[in-house]
């Protein structure tokens, strides 16, 4: 039998956002952090994209710790503060056939929690490193409960 870690950790990121079918939030850059906050509890999210820039697309992230840190931290108004204010301008960003164990690994390395799932410029989600160890999570358990139904299935005994 494989190792069922690494079974779950070279599943596509692609299977994840399937599975998971969570809305893709996005506010704008000028938007007060407050609405994002809004939008955020409203669709059960910890990030939103925001979409800026010129003629090629590019995308930041507000995520809760960015408000913690850039918001709260320093004791502005989330009401009055502009979300381009407290955002990452640029956003960790995989493709969708990445493993989920090479986007744990890179989000790991980076010190980042939420990375951007794209393909030729085009945006189709977030995951999230909850997202990437529920996986692996799932993938375990599934494999305990089937050695738990093997070990407890009657054998015929055999002469030796």
């Amino acid at each position: 039998m494989a190792d069922p870690g690494d079974r779950a950790g070279q599943l596509p990121l692609r299977a994840i956002l399937e599975k998971r079918r969570r809305p893709l939030v996005t506010v704008a850059p000028d938007e007060s952090v407050r609405s994002a906050i809004a939008r955020m509890v409203a669709s059960d999210v910890g990030v939103v994209v925001v979409p800026h820039g010129g003629p090629t697309p590019s995308w930041g992230v507000l995520s809760e710790r960015d408000i913690v840190r850039n918001v709260v931290a320093p004791g502005l108004d989330p009401r009055t503060t502009a979300v381009a204010d407290a955002m990452r301008r640029i956003a960790p960003r995989v493709h969708p056939d990445a493993t989920v164990q090479s986007a744990m690994h890179y989000l790991t390395q980076i010190g980042r929690r939420h990375a951007l799932v794209a393909v030729k410029g085009h945006l189709v989600g977030v995951v999230s490193l909850g997202d990437l160890a529920a996986c692996v999570t799932e993938e375990l358990e599934r494999d305990v409960r089937d050695l738990v139904d093997y070990i407890a299935k009657p054998r015929e005994p055999h002469d030796g």
